[in-house]
């Protein structure tokens, strides 16, 4: 969806609207950006949560900049640390407060008498269907924590290297890491002998042609010339007077050209009289 096209915001917010009761939507507001060439529309609900066309919330997992906007100027808008997503928070956070963090009390940057005598919970029921969903799993966890290792080691080893070089000191770092990695791949060996090789399975070869075999041009020519069988013309005189040289003349093979149009052998179609 392109941001700078005002009908496609306001199909957006249409189809947000669709989706939400509308008792639970308070105020609705619009932000011309750009001297008018972009709009964004903000939804505060009455559960605390917000709504943006621009959907930085359910993409990113933090506020966008139009939220902060309405932030100073409503009444109604809320600013919660559960808006930002799990994934941004550090693991040791993460696992050990998992539930406190909806239990942080909101900020309103902009109060009234009303509402400092209303001390009602804000309870953010649409943003923990839409933000405290299961997406941040502990296997993408451990990915996340493989490459900060990476980066932080790549960090400190180009400090050493550095380091190295200028205290020209570059063969002792080598010999360091020679010895760093045949250490671990001594360790390594013993447990790589433990595991159990798994062969391939047997396989009895059956007699016969397989299915699904694709053919060689010889044996579809064998097979084309089986096929054509071509009615050969009956010399009666022969077959009565000496069936027996007739029978003696079928078991030979004859080489002569038969022609296709009169059916007699000794010349082809094109050199035909008839």
């Amino acid at each position: 969806m392109h941001e700078d096209n005002y009908e496609l915001m306001k199909v957006h917010l249409a189809n947000i609207v669709e989706n939400i009761e509308s008792k639970q939507i308070i105020e609705i507001w619009k932000l011309v950006l750009f001297c008018g060439t972009k709009t964004q529309y903000v939804i505060l609900m009455t559960d605390g949560s917000h709504i943006c066309t621009c959907n930085l919330l359910i993409t990113h997992g933090y506020p966008c900049r139009h939220f902060y906007k309405i932030l100073h100027c409503s009444f109604q808008a809320k600013w919660h640390i559960g808006l930002i997503a799990r994934r941004w928070y550090k693991d040791n956070v993460i696992k050990e407060t998992p539930n406190k963090i909806w239990e942080q009390s909101s900020i309103s940057l902009c109060t009234n008498e009303i509402q400092n005598e209303d001390n009602h919970i804000i309870e953010f029921r649409y943003l923990k269907e839409i933000c405290e969903s299961d997406v941040y799993t502990p296997v993408l966890q451990e990915i996340n924590s493989t490459q900060q290792k990476y980066g932080r080691v790549q960090g400190i080893m180009r400090k050493v290297l550095d380091l190295a070089i200028y205290t020209n000191s570059y063969d002792e770092l080598i010999g360091i890491c020679q010895n760093f990695i045949l250490d671990k791949q001594q360790i390594q060996e013993p447990q790589k002998d433990d595991e159990l090789n798994i062969e391939n399975p047997r396989v009895t070869a059956r007699k016969g042609r397989r299915p699904g075999r694709a053919k060689s041009t010889v044996e579809i020519q064998d097979n084309q010339l089986k096929k054509r069988r071509y009615l050969q013309p009956v010399n009666m005189n022969q077959t009565v007077n000496d069936p027996g040289t007739a029978c003696n003349g079928s078991k030979e093979k004859d080489t002569h050209k038969t022609c296709q149009n009169c059916r007699q052998k000794g010349h082809n179609k094109a050199t035909c009289k008839n």
